[in-house]
């Protein structure tokens, strides 16, 4: 070591082992609070590191060993290697071009936030491409929940980084993230997936569904063919409650 190394390493600490997990659907503002918690970084600096580049939906969710106080370039690389080892080959293999697989894992980013089982998140991604094709605005909740986040009216926490609650003003947030406001899908993904999510965005399930809603309760996906038949499922199990 030189002395500048010396120096940096006595500044910094005796550095430990960190285990953290990232769960399936983080988004990079709850990666880089799991990390920060866990002394692995310093708040906010993942966020800083990926400003110029958008690595969302390339961070793959799994168990990590890091040290604290890490390097934040370091642990960004172990995490894009592991997308590279476990998603970029189910994507290659899915999708013919570029262009093709960015729309695959945003739609699995979506998927992945909305539904936890992949029965149900293959049917969801039939619904997605289902509203593409007909040209229907997507009206999903966690592209609003994402676009809170960017405009910094919301923060998530390490313990709940999927909880978000909307009100009647966050469907008018100006943003592309907005898929009740702005048709077709994100301009990137809202999150990072996990392999069943990207396998159910590969290989939709067709449906007579178009619409669905996650009931609060059981969290199980309630799906309807119509808009009458969504509006009772809203009243029957969101209103209700």
């Amino acid at each position: 070591m030189d002395m500048e190394q010396i120096v940096a390493m006595l500044s910094a600490g005796t550095a430990g082992e960190a285990t953290v997990t990232i769960p399936p659907g983080s988004n990079i503002f709850d990666v880089d609070k799991i990390l920060s918690v866990a002394l692995v970084i310093h708040p906010g600096e993942l966020i800083n590191f990926t400003s110029t580049q958008n690595l969302e939906g390339r961070l793959f969710p799994d168990t990590y060993q890091f040290y604290t106080n890490d390097n934040v370039a370091d642990v960004v690389k172990v995490m894009t290697d592991n997308f590279n080892i476990k998603a970029e080959p189910l994507l290659a293999a899915g999708s013919s071009s570029v262009a093709e697989q960015k729309e695959t894992l945003i739609i699995a980013s979506i998927v992945q936030v909305e539904v936890p089982d992949q029965a149900d998140q293959e049917l969801v991604a039939g619904i997605i491409l289902k509203r593409l094709a007909a040209g229907m605005p997507l009206d999903i909740d966690a592209t609003v929940c994402y676009a809170k986040l960017l405009a910094g009216l919301t923060s998530t926490t390490p313990a709940a980084p999927k909880a978000c609650q909307l009100t009647a003003l966050d469907f008018k947030i100006d943003s592309p993230y907005n898929s009740y406001l702005y048709k077709g899908l994100p301009p990137a993904s809202i999150g990072n997936p996990g392999t069943s999510a990207i396998t159910a965005a590969l290989h939709p399930q067709s449906s007579p569904y178009f619409y669905y809603l996650s009931d609060p309760v059981t969290g199980k996906t309630i799906f309807a063919k119509t808009l009458d038949e969504q509006n009772q499922n809203r009243v029957k199990y969101i209103e209700s409650n």
